[in-house]
Order: C-alpha cells, then structure tokens, then sequence
C-alpha cells in the first residue's frame, strides 16, 4: 500500500546510471532528453539521490541523523564504537571517515546537469515547471544539507561545465553569504512552480511547504530573524497544516501522511527502504506485548541528564514515546536505571518515537520517515519573534499550542524577564517536542549553546573549530595546485 513514489525510485536505484554524463567525452544536444517520460524518470532519480545523501533510510554513524545529533547533548550510544565516540568527544579529523561521509557535491551537479537536460524537451509546460522546481529544491536541499556541516562548498551551476565529466574545472569555494543568499533565491524560485500539496500515490515529492520550511531554516541559522517569522507565516497560510491532537498520532504508522508532517518520506519493511529506528533504540531484549516480529540493537539514548532536567512535568504526553523501561515478555517490565544491580542500569532513556510496524521484519518497518514538520514552524517562529522583539505574547501563544497537545501548564510572558530567558526555555521546549528528529545541533549553534553543552558533559577541547566539520583531505588535496582556492576550515 506504499506510494508510487517508491517504486519509481527503486527501480531507478538499479537503472540511474542511465541517466548520469556520458564518460567517453562532452555530451552534445543529440544527448537531451527527448520525451516527458525522460524528465520524470530524472527528477525521480534525484529524490534517490537526496535520499542516498541524507541516508533517509539509516540510522547510524553515516547517516543525516547522527551528523545532525550525535555531537549534541540529547544523544548519547551504548555500544561504545568508534563511530559514534567520534561524534560525542569531537575528535573527527580531515580523514575521519565518519565526518567525510557526510560530504558531497557530485549531487548537486548533477542536479544542475537534469535541469539542463530537460530544459528543452517539448512537453506539457505547467509540468514542466513543476519538475523543474522539483530538481531546483533538492538541489539547494543538498546544498544546505552541506553547508550547514561544513560552511560553504563548491558547486557547478553552468550546465556545460555539468555536462563534461572530462573537465578539470575546480570552481572556487563561495562565501557564507553567497551561499545563504543563493538557497534563499533557489527556495523562491522553486516555491512558484511547485504545489501545495499532491495526490497521496505522489506524497514525499518537494512542495510549496518544503521549500519555506527550507527558507525558514537557512534564514533562522543566518539570524534573518524577520525572514524566518515571514516563511513561518506564509507556511502557516498555505492552510492545510495541523498539529496532530495527539503527539504519538504523528508517528503512527496508521496514521501516516497526516496533517502535522510537511515532508515525510515513505518507508517499507523491505531490504530497499525501511524505516530502522525501532532496531537502533529498542534493547536486544525487548519483547513486542502486540507479538510483532521486531529485532533491538540497544543502541541510540537520551542522556539522564537532560531528560531528567526537562521533563519534570510527569503528565507531558511526549513521554509515552520516551520509555524508561520497557517490555521483556510475560508481562514483565525491566527499569533503564534504579536497579540493585549497576549493569542492569542503562546511560539514558529510550527515544522510541515510532509506533511498531505490525507488519514488521525484524529490523525493517514501514514507518515513513518522519523529516519537517508543522511544530518546528510553531517554534522557529516563537524562537524569531523573541530574537526580535523580546519576550511577547506572539511568542508565548505559539509556545502555548505546543503545550497545550502535549497536556503540560501554559506559560505566560510575565515568566520571562530577558530575551535570554525565554531562548532557553524555546531551547528546552524544542528538545521536548523534536527529540531526536535531526535538528539539535543546528538549534544550539544558532544559539551559541552548542560548544557550552559540550563542555558540560567533559569534552573540554571543544571550540570555535568544531562548529564546521574539516572538509575532506583528498577534496582539499584536489585544490593543491591553487590552495588558495579552497582553504581548509580553520582550525584543522
């Protein structure tokens, strides 16, 4: 009962390289898409493209998640390995294959390479367009999603250049401007041609909704505080978001496609493309009480630490999706912590999140993978309503609403006397709400919290550097002819 969307993806998983640059010289027109066919098939593939490069469909030390988490004080791993201690003591280096394998530029061009292609194909022109806006906001998703982890990197926009894998062109790395100011221009561009909303077999393609919750983020991070609350708005104005009356609704796989979600990408319980994160945070032990086929690895926490300084209030309905004991069969429940025995204790709570699959395979489930939702909006925007005016009763009210479904107290501004206070408490109501959905470590760096946090919990090395992970070496090593070019992130 999957969407469409999927099955052109996968079959274009095997069959893409169809579409990529020819390597035996530089293409000519003759190479050009000739059929609507054409166009669809390469704005298909590029969704596989975005999706490879965020590893949607994963959860560990190389994937979009952890990059966004892992360094960050609201996650923690219990098995002790390299690739996740790297992330939590900031010892990356410019060879660290686990930094570098968030790294990529080849995405974006040859996502400047399929606009290109399709530019001249004689086809119905509103569909067009939408393809065309489509590829335009992957592409600056690409972007973003590199520029956020390492500060700004090349990339080809001239679609010759694009077109012959033979050049040796090395374009010159852009500045932080640049690159804030050319997302933010591909974000409206696109947001013209692209629509509201699909039918369901299309859910998971880019939309209006996408590409402002993109130019609500990049603004925010660059603290364009008015532009973020403006994208906020115009998000809240397309009409057709909600938050979901119970926060456990939004991750239940019966309740997919639901209207608190502005981009949610499909997964199944098959080998391709399945949702694991049930595997990653359950314990090897778990039993299902509904008797599901569902595996535990006992790996992703919540550290005590915040949990236990942010949800004081036992009644918050966000901590059903929080276990700190779980399931071990015959109805019998084991304690994360307070156990006589220190090695029953666990380092955190379990961010279960998702709902299970009944239709589950082990370690493969079909939950949609839950990306950007309507929530967030609420609190970016309270988040630059205070940033500009100080604590007021726009930012409260928006606060409010995300309290109010999570069955906690109200707040009122009268709480807050310094523009300071009501930041920190925004911080620990986005922790609550968004645990672990990928955006803690842009929150704490675009509040200056990120290297204090880290500090807190002894790693006392951190500084200013490790705000950007180290481009690559061999990507740097590219550039040894003219270094002045690309220069290395300063402090590696």
């Amino acid at each position: 009962m999957k969407r469409i969307l999927y099955l052109f993806i996968l079959s274009l998983s095997a069959c893409f390289h169809n579409l990529d640059p020819k390597v035996d010289g530089k293409l000519s027109r003759d190479d050009l898409f000739q059929t609507a066919e054409d166009v669809e098939s390469a704005t298909i593939g590029l969704y596989h493209e975005l999706q490879h490069f965020h590893r949607i469909e994963e959860w560990n030390y190389t994937s979009g998640f952890v990059h966004a988490e892992a360094s960050t004080d609201e996650f923690v791993n219990s098995w002790n390995s390299e690739g996740f201690l790297v992330w939590q003591n900031f010892t990356w280096t410019v060879n660290s294959e686990y930094t570098n394998g968030a790294y990529s530029i080849r995405e974006i061009t040859k996502c400047t390479n399929m606009m290109f292609r399709s530019q001249e194909v004689v086809m119905d022109a509103p569909l067009k367009a939408r393809y065309l806006a489509e590829m335009r906001l992957i592409r600056a998703l690409i972007l973003w999603h590199n520029y956020r982890l390492f500060g700004p990197v090349p990339v080809v926009l001239d679609p010759e250049i694009s077109m012959d894998p033979t050049s040796n062109y090395s374009p010159p790395r852009p500045s932080e401007q640049w690159t804030v100011d050319f997302i933010l221009q591909e974000v409206e561009r696109a947001a013209v041609d692209l629509p509201v909303a699909y039918d369901y077999v299309d859910y998971g393609r880019m939309t209006k909704g996408i590409a402002y919750f993109l130019g609500m983020k990049v603004a925010a991070n660059d603290h364009q505080w008015d532009l973020a609350a403006d994208y906020a708005r115009r998000i809240s104005d397309l009409d057709i978001y909600k938050l979901e009356d119970n926060y456990q609704d939004i991750f239940d796989i019966n309740n997919e496609a639901n209207a608190e979600i502005i981009w949610g990408v499909p997964r199944n319980n098959t080998w391709s493309f399945p949702n694991r994160w049930l595997a990653f945070v359950l314990p090897t032990d778990y039993v299902s009480p509904q008797g599901n086929n569902i595996v535990g690895w006992g790996g992703h926490k919540i550290p005590w630490k915040i949990y236990d300084r942010c949800f004081t209030d036992l009644e918050d309905q966000r901590l059903a999706t929080i276990w700190t004991e779980y399931h071990i069969g015959n109805g019998i429940y084991k304690k994360l912590r307070g156990n006589a025995d220190p090695n029953d204790n666990q380092i955190g709570a379990i961010p279960v999140k998702y709902s299970e699959d009944p239709e589950g395979i082990g370690d493969r489930h079909g939950q949609d993978r839950v990306i950007f939702r309507y929530a967030d909006v609420l609190l970016i925007q309270a988040e630059a309503l205070n940033q500009i005016y100080g604590p007021n009763e726009g930012s409260v009210n928006l606060i409010n609403k995300i309290r109010r479904r999570a069955g906690v107290a109200e707040v009122t501004k009268d709480q807050f006397h310094t523009k300071q206070d009501l930041i920190e408490f925004i911080m620990d109501e986005r922790f609550r709400e968004l645990f672990c959905e990928g955006h803690r470590r842009d929150d704490l760096i675009r509040n200056g919290m990120y290297l204090q946090k880290a500090r807190e919990r002894g790693v006392s090395w951190a500084d200013q550097k490790h705000l950007r992970y180290p481009i690559p070496q061999w990507q740097i090593n590219q550039y040894a002819d003219a270094p002045e070019l690309f220069p290395q992130n300063e402090g590696y």
